[in-house]
Parts: structure tokens; sequence; C-alpha cells
């Protein structure tokens, strides 16, 4: 869920009434944020060594703790954590959060490492994600296998089941990500 999503509330009663439904927060700071920035503009000052990272470390705490008061506010508890334009993966974010994640009972994070996306447009992001894994693992969270089909599948429900199947076979807890934006919003 995207806490300041202008969707928050669409569909929520009907997913809060399936069983075994787990919602996890889609941590934004690239989308309809006051200041954002692109997820390459912040992997940037990120990685900057003359960047101040106390400074952009607050602000990344600042949002974490607003985005997670907003679905506190909806009485909306959240299982596992990823990111929006997957900025949870940029190293080193997942620690400076840890304590918040921890409070909010967070104890799993998407890492969507799906060696498919090699030879993709999506290849540094398997990069970030193999990195993510020890951080995730030194900071005592779990992560979960997951399936990112290609752009088309969803125009062909063949392409679905093909996606779906993959999933299966990595185990009952893989993820199939679904990204239903309407366009893209970088």
């Amino acid at each position: 869920i995207i806490a300041d999503g202008k969707a928050l509330g669409d569909g929520l009663a009907e997913l809060r009434s399936m069983n075994g439904v787990e919602l996890g927060l889609h941590f934004n700071l690239t989308y309809a944020v006051s200041g954002a920035r692109s997820p390459s503009r912040w992997l940037w000052a990120w990685l900057a060594a003359s960047f101040d990272r106390a400074a952009l470390q607050l602000r990344v705490r600042g949002e974490m703790e607003r985005q997670l008061r907003i679905l506190e506010a909806r009485h909306l508890t959240v299982q596992y954590l990823d990111g929006h334009h997957p900025i949870h993966l940029l190293p080193g974010l997942l620690s400076s959060v840890a304590d918040l994640l921890e409070r909010a009972g967070i104890k799993t994070v998407r890492i969507p490492l799906d060696a498919r996306m090699l030879f993709s447009l999506r290849a540094p992001l398997v990069i970030l994600a193999w990195l993510a894994q020890r951080e995730v693992t030194h900071l005592g969270l779990r992560f979960t296998p997951c399936v990112y089909p290609p752009s088309g599948a969803y125009a062909d429900p063949a392409r679905v089941r093909t996606a779906l199947q993959q999933a299966w076979l990595k185990g009952p807890q893989c993820e199939v990500i679904v990204h239903p934006a309407a366009f893209n919003d970088l």
C-alpha cells in the first residue's frame, strides 16, 4: 500500500475481508512526495561521499514515520516492506530505518531477486536486490522469493498463468509482483 497514494482507500474494505491477505508498506520517496526525487537522484545522493548522509537519513526516517502513521490512523497493520521504484534497496537505507520497522512489527522485506531480469532494463534492480539480501539478513529480517513477470504478461492470461506457476515452484510464500500503474511516473 502506498500510504500517501491517491487511491489508498480504493478496494480496501474488500481486501480486509479476504482471509490470508497480507498488506505491505510500499515505501514511497519518489511519487507525489514533497521534494520527491527520481530513484537515480536518490541513489547518487545516497552514495555520494560529499553529501550530508545524516541529513538524508533523517529525511528518510521522517518519511517512514509519516507513512506508517498514515496507515496506523486507518487501522492498517502491515506485515512487510517494499519500496516504490524499489527505493528500499538502496544500500544502507534499511539499516537506517530498522528500528522503525521493528516498532511497526515489520519482519519481512521484498527482495525482487528474479534472475530473468538480468537480461532486461531491470538488471540494476537485480544487482541492488542481491546486495540487499545481506543487509536484510544482518538486520534479522526475512525476505521472500518473487517473480517479476515481463511488462506484457498481463495482457495474456497464458503468460499470467506461467508467472503463477513459476512462483508456485519457488514455494508457497513466493510473491508475484503486480504493478498496476497506468503510466510510468518517472
